[in-house]
């Protein structure tokens, strides 16, 4: 049974890997991308920008207070950028083109840009992450300033 159980892991995920070939096939540092920035505030927050492109590469710049001071440099899998291709693509962020501001002074302000294909459109929010953001913020950090494989640039 656990014979079984291991090789129907395996089919499932390397069934995986050419979805997600094809699914960023074709797809350059021009054609996709997606930035996200956060602000200052009077406190501790995190200040930092990152960006994910189309052909896998990622840049960060961690300004204050975070874990990675500099600029960082580094690629993500093919899975991964899918995975946040077809978040923008299937949740139809690219369409969302409001702020989400609220009268807080000291808020720090998030931004993110998305550019598909020649369009693009931005979002700001200042206190919580709009429902619709909330797993591409999650997959642009993992991608970006939680990489472990990203490497200081020069």
């Amino acid at each position: 049974m656990r014979y079984h159980v291991i090789l129907l892991c395996l089919l499932l995920t390397s069934c995986a890997a050419p979805y997600a070939k094809r699914c960023v096939e074709g797809e350059t540092r021009s054609s996709f991308s997606v930035t996200i920035s956060k602000g200052v505030c009077f406190g501790q927050c995190p200040m930092y920008s990152a960006t994910v492109y189309g052909d896998g590469r990622v840049e960060y710049n961690g300004e204050r207070f975070v874990d990675r001071v500099g600029a960082y440099r580094g690629m993500i899998t093919p899975e991964d950028l899918c995975a946040i291709m077809t978040e923008v693509r299937d949740r139809k962020l690219m369409l969302v083109d409001t702020s989400f501001v609220e009268e807080v002074p000291d808020a720090p302000m998030t931004k993110v840009t998305m550019m598909m294909h020649g369009r693009s459109t931005t979002v700001l929010w200042n206190l919580t992450t709009p429902q619709q953001f909330r797993t591409l913020q999650s997959l642009v950090v993992k991608a970006t300033h939680e990489n472990p494989a990203l490497t200081k640039a020069h």
